[in-house]
């Protein structure tokens, strides 16, 4: 396995304040510093389009790799032709990115959209965007698709069984699974074993972020909520907590992944207070580390 940062946590959407926000050069230096080689970066949140020849020189300058470009499209959104032309552009645009700084995996999501039903859904999705499947399968890429971490959504990426229906749907070696049991456990299925045996053949990467139920007693949480890094399940609020310390089963989880012989990105991915990021990017590194040592 192949340890990366997800950058989207010092992105300004995702912070309480300007003050940890880091610019692109900011994110390389951050990276190379963790003696990390790979960073996944976010379009829109990162990047604009603007910067991507600069992104090319910073991957050459600080020796850091693009594990993933994250193309911000949720392929179940739109609700009219201009509206699906718009999300294929924005995906297209991602495709093209990732070819420009030699990474081979795009993201994206489903998305919730109460407009049509799942049937609907599934057979509006290959049809839209069935140019950009074979465009990212003539270029090298694989488009990944994460599962959500909304338990009140009516979205099939809420379970690993509407996982695989999408993936079957979908019926291309290009299109696969970005597989996150942190939203997983938000989202009230269970990552390992069920969706992890489930889905293995499927899964084409991997975010690293370890979950816990709310308790007012711990700062930490209290911290996160007030701060809106909660989500929510259907028995009240989950947090993020360092990986390793929460409520999802990593340590059996990693060993499955190395007699699997996944070789792919783990992405280390904190999803909590902004003073408390570095400590969990360390925390989840030195947990990868430990799991993956031979």
């Amino acid at each position: 396995m192949i340890p990366s940062v997800f950058a989207t946590e010092w992105a300004l959407g995702n912070l309480q304040s300007e003050a940890y926000h880091l610019t692109l050069e900011q994110i390389f230096g951050k990276v190379r510093d963790f003696g990390v080689g790979h960073v996944h970066l976010v379009y829109r949140w990162n990047f604009e389009k603007e910067d991507v020849p600069r992104i090319r020189s910073l991957i050459d300058q600080y020796e850091v790799q693009v594990s993933c470009t994250h193309s911000l499209t949720r392929l179940n959104r739109p609700n009219s032709s201009k509206e699906f032309a718009a999300e294929r552009e924005q995906l297209k645009d991602a495709i093209r990115f990732a070819k420009t700084f030699d990474s081979k995996f795009v993201a994206c999501n489903y998305g919730e959209n109460l407009s049509r039903d799942e049937a609907t859904g599934l057979r509006e999705c290959k049809r839209e965007y069935g140019d950009c499947v074979a465009l990212a399968a003539d270029e090298g890429i694989t488009i990944i698709v994460e599962n959500t971490c909304v338990a009140t959504a009516d979205e099939i990426t809420a379970t690993a069984d509407g996982v695989g229906r999408l993936i079957e749907a979908m019926d291309s070696r290009a299109f696969k699974f970005h597989f996150d049991p942190g939203n997983m456990y938000a989202a009230g299925d269970e990552a390992y074993p069920y969706a992890y045996e489930q889905l293995k053949g499927h899964i084409a990467f991997v975010h690293g972020k370890d979950m816990a139920k709310y308790d007012e007693r711990i700062d930490l949480h209290r911290r996160a909520l007030q701060a809106h890094k909660q989500l929510e399940r259907k028995d009240g609020y989950c947090v993020s907590v360092p990986l390793g310390t929460g409520a999802l089963n990593w340590e059996a989880l990693f060993a499955a992944l190395l007699r699997d012989g996944y070789d792919g990105f783990f992405d280390i991915e904190p999803h909590t207070v902004q003073e408390e990021l570095d400590a969990f990017y360390r925390a989840g590194l030195d947990y990868f580390a430990q799991r993956t040592a031979r």
